[in-house]
């Protein structure tokens, strides 16, 4: 929702920040999980602010054990990683940064675009969807 239109989420809790997108807005965010074939398992709604890795810290004990969860560099925390593996042994396989601590190796980094890709579409295909819903 734009900020200028936003008549009902005006707390500052409200607020974020699209990094991709440089603009601010009020609403919520969607943390979505989904099986290797793209269909979703679990969702977790939070308020906009809130920082996507910890809404992911909020989701490890729903998630199954010994889990593979791929996601992009907004879910890099070296102290959830470690975490979710030791309560678990749920792998997080996060996009790295360019000047991360923690170094993947090519093919490491070839399978997390892949499957980010395959989320990535999935994604899209799902907001196609909802947004046709609403036009009907």
């Amino acid at each position: 929702m734009r900020i200028l239109n936003c008549k009902i989420l005006k707390d500052k809790k409200w607020r974020g920040y699209t990094a991709s997108m440089r603009n601010y807005f009020y609403g919520v965010k969607v943390q979505l999980v989904t099986t290797k074939l793209g269909i979703p398992i679990a969702f977790h709604f939070t308020p906009g602010k809130t920082a996507e890795a910890k809404a992911l810290g909020k989701m490890i004990d729903k998630l199954p054990a010994e889990a593979s969860i791929y996601g992009d560099s907004a879910y890099l925390d070296y102290s959830l990683e470690d975490k979710a593996f030791e309560r678990k042994g749920i792998l997080l396989k996060i996009q790295r940064k360019s000047n991360s601590k923690r170094i993947d190796t090519l093919e490491q980094k070839t399978e997390k675009l892949k499957m980010r890709k395959r989320v990535e579409t999935k994604l899209v295909t799902l907001k196609n969807f909802s947004q046709e819903q609403y036009t009907l």
